[in-house]
Formats: C-alpha cells, structure tokens, sequence
C-alpha cells in the first residue's frame, strides 16, 4: 500500500510540476462548484467503493477467513494498480494481497484467483 500511495503521489507531483495552467484551470472550475454538489458527488464515489467493496467480499471464499475491511483494501489498490499499469496488473496484484492478506501458502492462490474472476463476472452481468 505504501509503494501504491508513493506511486500515486509522485504522479501527482509531476502533473502539478509540468502542467500548472491546466490544474489552476480546473481549480478554477471547482471553486465554481456549489460546496453541496462537491460533497454529494464525494458521498456517491464513497457509496460507490463501499458497495464494489461488499460485492467482492461476498464472492471470496469463507475459508480465507477476510474481513470486508481487509478485502476493500485489496480491491482498491489493484484498482488504483490498473489504472497507471499494464492491462490486469491490478488483478493481479489483488490475487496475491488476498491470499497474503488471507494467510494461506500458496494454496490459496486458486481461491484468490477464484474470487477475483467471480467478481468480474458478477461486475460484467450487473453492468
């Protein structure tokens, strides 16, 4: 999580450096914003991750014993992951912190694997 936040931040850092007409232009765009649209559209993103968080919880097998905390921490972090990396890096990274997370050897990568396959296919039927 710490390499993830570093990740993020420094990529962050650079936008600001190289580009700072751009960012005081949307700034600028924000502060035009109502304070109770910013905080309402705040909620929905947080409504959002909290139910992808529970729908992920409810598909990952009993046995790796993980709390819906421990499982949203996973989810999110390969999907910050896959935002700045190669196509399923963050999938990837999400099947090794659950079956760390859940610790089990090596023969809870299947469930792990299991798990984050069912969500997709939970995510893809929904959508």
């Amino acid at each position: 999580m710490m390499l993830l936040s570093a990740i993020v931040a420094a990529g962050t850092g650079i936008v600001l450096a190289t580009h700072p007409a751009q960012v005081r232009a949307t700034l600028s765009q924000f502060m035009r914003l109502p304070m109770s649209a910013l905080v309402g559209a705040f909620a929905m993103v947080l409504g959002q991750l909290t139910l992808q968080s529970l729908r992920q919880w409810a598909v990952v097998p009993r046995d790796l014993a993980l709390g819906p905390v421990r499982v949203a921490q996973c989810l999110h972090a390969g999907g910050v992951l896959n935002i700045v990396a190669p196509v399923r890096a963050g999938d990837a990274l999400k099947v090794a912190l659950i079956r760390r997370e859940s610790g089990k050897t090596l023969g809870g990568v299947p469930s792990a694997i299991g798990a984050v396959l069912a969500d997709k296919v939970v995510d893809g039927m929904s959508s």
